[in-house]
C-alpha cells in the first residue's frame, strides 16, 4: 500500500513537472475596423493576446507595400482580457503609396499579423512632397553600454529637413516601452539620442522607433530600427581588451610617425646641404666627399633606428595580441566548461528522470497486477455469496410454503374446534332439559302417590 501512494504522489510530481511544457503557447491576434482605406482616414486597430498578462505592452508596426514602417506605437493590454485597441490617421507622408499595408503586433512570445488595403488618389498624401527619415541603431551592445542612436530626416528632393520627434522610444524583449533621452541636434536633419542601457537589462531585439514633424511643411515620416542585447557575446572585459590595444596601437603609431617625421626633417636638412655643396667648385666636392660619409652614417643610422623601431613595434603588437588572445582563449574556456557542466546536469537531471519513469511504470505494473489479484478474489467471493443466495432464497421458499400449510392447518383446527364448541353447548342444553323433565317426572310421581 505504501508503494503504491509512493508510485502516485511520482506520478503526480512528473505532472507538475510536464505541464509547463504543455501549457497554451501564446498567440496575437489582431484586425483593423476596415478592409480599405483612403486619404486621411483613420485607422484602428484592435486585438488580443493570449494568456492575458498583467503590464505587457504589444509593440504596433504599420508597413507600406514597399515594406517601409509609416507608423508604430507601443500599447499596453488589459491585464485580464488580453485586449488592446490603437487608432491613428493614414497619409501625411510621400510613404503612404497605394497597394497593400501589412500590419503587426508584437508582445513578448508570439506576433500577430494583419493586411489592409490603401489608396493614396482619395487624399492629399499622394500628391506631397514627401518627407524621409531614417534612423541608425548599434547592432551589438551589453546591459550598461552607452548606446547612440541617429536619425537624419530629408524632403523627397533631397535637403535636409530639420525635425521634432514626438515620438522617440525603444520597445524591450520584456515587453516594456521606454523613451529616449532629450535628443542632440548636431545640424539640420541630424538628431542623436545617446543614453546608458540599465544594468540587468533582457538579452534579445531592442525596437527602435521614431516619428519625424516638420512644422514648416506639415509632413510626417516614421522610422523603426533594432539593436540586440548580448551580455555573453558582447561583455565588457573584452570591448576593454580591444579598446586597450586600439589606444596602444594608435600610441605606438603616433610614436612611429613621430620618428619618421624626424629623420625626414634630417634628411631633408641633410640633402639642402648636398645641393648647396653641389653648387660650389672641384675643391668643395672634395669636402663634400667626406659629407657622402656623413650621409651614409646618417643613412645607416636611420636604418638601425628604423630596425629597432619595427622590432619595439612587433613586441609590442605581438605582447597586446598574446594578451588579447589569453583572454578571448579563458573567456570561450569558462563559457565552454560552463556549457559542459550544464550538460552533464541536464544528462544527469535526464538520466534521474528516465529511471523515476521507469520505477513509476514498474510500480504501476505491480499494482495492476496485485489489484487484478484482488479484483478476482472478490469476485470468487461475490460468486460463492450469490450462490448462497440462491440456496437460502430457496430454502425460504419452502419454509414460507411450510408455514402457508401449518397456518391452513391452523384454520382447519378453529374451524373444527369452533364445532366442537357448539356441539358442547347443545349437549350441555340437552342434559339439563333431561335432568329438568327427570325433575318434573320425580315430581309427577310424588304428586301422584
Amino acid at each position: 500500500m505504501k508503494s503504491f501512494a509512493t508510485t502516485a504522489a511520482g506520478i503526480v510530481v512528473l505532472l507538475l513537472l510536464v505541464a509547463p511544457a504543455v501549457a497554451f503557447a501564446d498567440s496575437v491576434t489582431l484586425n483593423t475596423n476596415a478592409a480599405t482605406y483612403s486619404g486621411s482616414s483613420t485607422i484602428t486597430i484592435t486585438g488580443t493576446i493570449t494568456p492575458a498578462a498583467t503590464g505587457t505592452n504589444v509593440f504596433i508596426a504599420t508597413y507600406n507595400p514597399a515594406s517601409m514602417l509609416v507608423d508604430a506605437a507601443s500599447v499596453a493590454t488589459n491585464p485580464t482580457t488580453g485586449t488592446f485597441t490603437y487608432a491613428f490617421t493614414a497619409g501625411g507622408s510621400s510613404s503612404w503609396t497605394s497597394g497593400t499595408y501589412t500590419v503587426t503586433a508584437t508582445s513578448p512570445t508570439a506576433t500577430g499579423t494583419t493586411t489592409f488595403t490603401y489608396n493614396a488618389g482619395g487624399g492629399a498624401a499622394g500628391g506631397l512632397a514627401g518627407l524621409s527619415l531614417m534612423v541608425q541603431a548599434p547592432s551589438l551592445v551589453y546591459a550598461g553600454q552607452s548606446v547612440s542612436v541617429a536619425a537624419m530626416a530629408m524632403f523627397a528632393n533631397g535637403t535636409l529637413a530639420t525635425a521634432s520627434f514626438p515620438v522617440a522610444a525603444y520597445y524591450s524583449p520584456g515587453g516594456t516601452t521606454s523613451n529616449l533621452p532629450a535628443p542632440i541636434t548636431t545640424a539640420a536633419g541630424l538628431t542623436v539620442w545617446t543614453w546608458t542601457l540599465p544594468a540587468g537589462s533582457p538579452d534579445g531585439a531592442y525596437f527602435v522607433y521614431l516619428e519625424a514633424n516638420n512644422t514648416a511643411s506639415g509632413l510626417t515620416a516614421w522610422a523603426l530600427d533594432a539593436f540586440t542585447v548580448n551580455s555573453q557575446v558582447a561583455n565588457s572585459s573584452i570591448s576593454g581588451l580591444i579598446a586597450a590595444l586600439g589606444a596602444n596601437l594608435a600610441a605606438n603609431f603616433t610614436a612611429v610617425n613621430a620618428n619618421i617625421n624626424s629623420v625626414l626633417t634630417a634628411v631633408q636638412a641633410n640633402g639642402a646641404a648636398i645641393s648647396a655643396l653641389n653648387k660650389t667648385d672641384t675643391s668643395i666636392l672634395t669636402s663634400s666627399l667626406a659629407n657622402g660619409a656623413a650621409i651614409t652614417a646618417l643613412g645607416t643610422a636611420i636604418s638601425t633606428q628604423l630596425t629597432s623601431l619595427n622590432a619595439s613595434l612587433s613586441a609590442t603588437l605581438s605582447s597586446q595580441l598574446a594578451t588579447l588572445s589569453s583572454a578571448i582563449t579563458g573567456q570561450f574556456t569558462t563559457v565552454s566548461g560552463s556549457i559542459s557542466s550544464l550538460s552533464s546536469s541536464v544528462n544527469s537531471q535526464f538520466a534521474s528522470l528516465s529511471s523515476a519513469v521507469a520505477g513509476v511504470g514498474s510500480s504501476l505494473t505491480a499494482a495492476q497486477s496485485s489489484l487484478g489479484g484482488k479484483i478476482d478474489g472478490v469476485n470468487s467471493q461475490v460468486t460463492t455469496i450469490s450462490t448462497g443466495l440462491n440456496s437460502l432464497s430457496g430454502k425460504v421458499d419452502s419454509l414460507t410454503g411450510t408455514v402457508n400449510g401449518i397456518q391452513t392447518t391452523v384454520g382447519t383446527i378453529n374451524t373444527n374446534t369452533g364445532t366442537l364448541n357448539n356441539l358442547s353447548t347443545l349437549l350441555y342444553i340437552a342434559v339439563i332439559l333431561a335432568a329438568v323433565v327427570v325433575v318434573l317426572e320425580i315430581v309427577i310421581l310424588i304428586r301422584k302417590k
